[in-house]
Order: structure tokens, then C-alpha cells, then sequence
């Protein structure tokens, strides 16, 4: 025995189901789309982490020819002032 049914609500069961049907569509959509999104934030640090490496030792050289120069430059300040002379030898050359 088949029990009668109402056609609005079961129009109304089916435009339900419809509607969560086509939302969970919509929402596989998203997850793939942000799923994607992060994949490529992955990617976008790992860049930056490296470019961050790369100048972090580039800053560490300049550091250190800094210094260099630094002690180049007191070392020159403590040595007596000669002036540059060229050899008699040499002079008869020019």
C-alpha cells in the first residue's frame, strides 16, 4: 500500500536537495581553489626564505670587507707618511 503524496512538498524535498547538491558543487570548488592558494604560499615562502638567506650572507660580507677596511684604514693611519719615490734605476728608464 503506497501512501499519497503531497506535490508541493515533495517539490519542495527536491528543490532542497538541489540546492544542497549544487552548494557542496560550490564548496568542492573553494577547496580545490584554496587548496591551490596555499600550494602556492608554500612556494612563495620557500622563495622568500632563500632570498632572505642570500641576503643575509651578502650582508655578512659587506660586514666583514667593512671591518677589513676598517683595519686597513687604521693600519695606513700608523705607518709614517714616506712619499712615493721611484728608484735611480728606474728613473733613467722613463
Amino acid at each position: 500500500m503506497m501512501k499519497p503524496f503531497v506535490p508541493a512538498v515533495l517539490r519542495s524535498k527536491v528543490l532542497v536537495l538541489m540546492d544542497l547538491h549544487r552548494k557542496t558543487e560550490e564548496v568542492t570548488l573553494l577547496n580545490e581553489e584554496l587548496s591551490r592558494k596555499a600550494n602556492e604560499l608554500v612556494i612563495l615562502n620557500m622563495k622568500l626564505s632563500l632570498e632572505n638567506e642570500k641576503h643575509e650572507r651578502a650582508l655578512e660580507n659587506l660586514l666583514r670587507s667593512e671591518e677589513s677596511l676598517k683595519v686597513l684604514h687604521t693600519s695606513l693611519e700608523q705607518k709614517p707618511s714616506t712619499p712615493w719615490r721611484v728608484p735611480p734605476a728606474k728613473r733613467s728608464s722613463l
